[in-house]
């Protein structure tokens, strides 16, 4: 069984005090063969627990109760942890856990909430909790704790009783007739935990001493594409560091590290060496890489607005309105190389976003030619009537691919146009219909008409 403390007398051999040092386990080694990894900040709280692909994540009150545990496993194909399960935690007045509430994987199809609630403590521990499923289904569970001569718990045997049996329980009439499984504690001579098996895994435990002055302060983070460059403050007297982040510890000696790392949000921290054992850590920092082929455009904005009419090859409208919309905008820094834009806009017409190519790699500003029924309300005759307001935003094809979308402007220039007018519908003869705004015949000859395209009325 493995238990490691480093004394005061090395402590003290590297020039640091120790008075406030606090034992603490850093890392075990369970029957599976896994090594967990144990990060505490300066005030001693563990903050991340690291086996295997698994990254356990821990939240803390005020009053330095633990709050919450998001636990992430790495992806391998994406190169990024995914939360699998979330717990959030509740205290009595005696601060006791009251209630633990566990999501399985949270926002998927999948996903369950469980709810243990805990009560009547001996000792530490919850002699009875129950685990509530499936709205008013209880699995009721009692705990029954062994304890040796220092109070210690050595033993807990859990018993529980079947929810067919019963819905909504009183706790006090509740028969726990059948074995759940057990949990066995085991204790080193100076009162710390050597190990423990929870009825199916052995974990044997790794300590290490730990205080505030451990804890590498000023820790950055500065990216560069998809370089990352951290600096932290030097702990005094100590040269070698670990580095953590993604499913990689790397020893550094100095108070700067560099490394190239996939896109997304990387977290990082510093953990000093002290005596070949490693101590507090630093507050973790993130680092948001993002992919230079899928940079958006983020100051799109929209110019002049004007109508012109332009000749047709169509013997029946031998004329077409169009809006000509400026757009203005310049690429993001550190952009990669790009092939050409897409423009978007909503068409009212057609249900749908309508892209437009523009295939100058070096523009900064284009001008969009939109029908004006486009972007207008139709009535239910299928006659535009007023204008909508319109998103329009653009993408990058860069040679890497297409990137996000940019920031959306609006526009209504139907109604700065056409303000007044409603739609004239043609008709088979070849006599053309005009109607105002209220829906209305009016007489094609009414002064301040005039009939634009065999289309649009203007009112001038």
């Amino acid at each position: 069984m493995k238990k490691i403390i480093l004394s005061i007398l090395a402590l003290m051999l590297i020039g640091i005090t120790a008075q406030a040092a606090e034992s603490k386990i850093i890392r075990a080694h369970d029957s599976n063969d896994y090594w967990h990894d144990y990060y505490y900040n300066a005030q001693n709280q563990l903050f991340w627990e690291i086996y295997g692909t698994t990254r356990r994540e821990y939240t803390y009150n005020e009053a330095g109760q633990l709050t919450s545990m998001q636990q992430k496993a790495w992806v391998s194909a994406t190169g990024v942890y995914t939360l699998n399960q979330h717990e959030t935690y509740e205290y009595d007045a005696n601060g006791n856990m009251s209630k633990k509430i566990i999501v399985k994987n949270p926002g998927s199809s999948f996903e369950v909430t469980w709810t243990y609630t805990y009560f009547d403590y001996v000792n530490g521990v919850a002699t009875y909790y129950d685990e509530y499923k499936n709205g008013n289904l209880y699995y009721m569970y009692k705990q029954l704790p062994e304890f040796d001569a220092q109070n210690r718990l050595v033993k807990c045997v859990v018993m529980y009783a079947d929810p067919d049996d019963y819905t909504n329980p009183t706790y006090g009439n509740v028969d726990y007739e059948r074995k759940d499984h057990e949990y066995t504690k085991t204790w080193a001579e100076d009162g710390t935990l050597a190990a423990e098996n929870d009825g199916k895994v052995t974990y044997e435990y790794i300590y290490t001493e730990l205080d505030a002055s451990y804890a590498p302060t000023g820790l950055k983070a500065e990216s560069d594409n998809e370089v990352v460059t951290l600096t932290w403050n030097a702990v005094p007297g100590i040269d070698e560091y670990n580095v953590i982040y993604d499913q990689t510890v790397t020893l550094v000696h100095g108070t700067s590290f560099r490394t190239a790392v996939e896109t997304g949000d990387r977290q990082f921290t510093v953990q000093a060496i002290i005596g070949d054992f490693p101590r507090n850590a630093a507050t973790p920092v993130t680092a948001t890489i993002v992919d230079p082929g899928k940079l958006p455009i983020t100051n799109l904005a929209v110019g002049e607005i004007t109508m012109t009419t332009e000749e047709t090859e169509s013997p029946k409208a031998p004329t077409r309105d169009f809006f000509n919309i400026q757009l203005k905008w310049t690429l993001p820094e550190g952009h990669s190389e790009v092939e050409k834009y897409y423009v978007y806009y909503n068409s009212t017409r057609y249900g749908k976003d309508i892209q437009v190519a523009v295939n100058d790699k070096d523009a900064t500003s284009f001008t969009l030619k939109i029908d004006p029924d486009e972007v207008a309300e139709w009535d239910s005759e299928g006659n535009p009537v007023k204008g909508v307001e319109t998103p329009i935003y653009m993408t990058v094809v860069y040679v890497t691919g297409e990137s996000e979308k940019s920031n959306i402007v609006t526009i209504n220039p139907y109604d700065k146009f056409y303000t007044g007018v409603k739609n004239v519908k043609g008709e088979e003869s070849g006599s053309k219909s005009c109607y105002n705004l209220a829906g209305q015949l009016v007489n094609n000859a009414q002064k301040g008409l005039v009939i634009k395209n065999g289309k649009k009325v203007v009112v001038k």
